[in-house]
């Protein structure tokens, strides 16, 4: 009995052993869910996934619309400097046509009087240059005395024209001291030439030479309103000869062999001590150098 007791024993621990080697060697298995499955969500889940989709895209709208409001006012805005560039170009435009245009007509009146002087003879040539100067208005009180502007021009052959103008605070002046006229080949006080139109109603050709003062011609144009009045002057240096017009009339010329390229101003002449003493005005002043 002793014997098979001990083998039973034996048998069933022998069972117990296999069993438990035949455990310890099976796999463990892990549920992993499938590389193409999508995951499982609640519904908790899916509204949360929902809303956030709702304000992500609230999000974005909102976004797009300021980036599509932004884009359409920097449009606008380049419209209205483009439109602004346009209109002002335009405005330029015209108003240099209309500046061309009138110096264009100013400079064909000029070149239709440099032609009338070809035909005359009085000059050989209309080869030049044209050029409008601005207005002049000065006034000087030194009886006996004349005072010049240069006009910023210089040359020896020329033809200078201008709408004058005067006034005397007197009316008691030294009248054949006093008028307005033109300076040229002007190198200094004292070498240079004179011409005016005097309110005496004479116009005088002078020349200044080292100091020392000469006549080179004196005629009578007529009677000239005093204390102010107006005409029309015109001075034409050419080939050494100096001819003086007063309202379209050939008045007084003369020779002088001692011309040269000098500057050209403008000048008057005083007549008295008072107040201002003469004023001299002169508009539509046009000059034409002869090449």
């Amino acid at each position: 009995m002793g014997i098979q007791r001990i083998a039973l024993w034996l048998v069933c621990m022998t069972f117990f052993a296999v069993a438990c080697k035949l455990f310890a060697q099976s796999p463990i298995i892990e549920t992993l869910p499938s590389p193409t499955s999508p995951p499982v969500t609640t519904e908790s889940d899916n509204a949360q996934l929902t809303e956030q989709a709702r304000s992500t895209a609230e999000s974005l709208s909102a976004t797009q619309t300021d980036a599509a409001s932004q884009a359409l006012q920097e449009t606008e805005a380049a419209q209205n400097r483009q439109a602004t560039a346009t209109q002002r170009a335009g405005e330029i435009q015209t108003a240099t046509a209309s500046v061309i245009a009138q110096t264009t007509q100013q400079a064909q009146s000029m070149a239709d009087k440099i032609q009338k002087l070809l035909n005359e003879g009085v000059v050989a040539s209309t080869s030049g240059e044209y050029y409008r100067l601005a207005d002049f208005d000065e006034s000087w009180a030194q009886i006996g005395w004349y005072q010049w502007w240069p006009t910023g021009y210089a040359a020896e052959n020329f033809v200078l024209s201008a709408d004058t103008a005067w006034q005397s605070a007197s009316d008691r002046a030294n009248w054949q001291n006093s008028g307005c006229g033109i300076v040229f080949n002007l190198k200094d006080k004292d070498n240079h030439h004179l011409a005016y139109l005097g309110l005496d109603g004479f116009v005088r050709l002078a020349q200044r030479s080292r100091g020392n003062p000469k006549g080179l011609a004196m005629q009578k144009y007529g009677k000239v309103s005093i204390p102010e009045g107006e005409a029309q002057i015109m001075l034409v240096v050419y080939d050494k000869k100096i001819t003086f017009y007063v309202n379209n009339q050939r008045v007084a010329n003369a020779y002088s062999g001692s011309l040269s390229v000098g500057e050209i101003a403008l000048t008057l002449l005083s007549g008295t001590n008072k107040d201002y003493g003469t004023r001299c005005q002169m508009s539509n002043i046009d000059l034409w150098i002869f090449k």
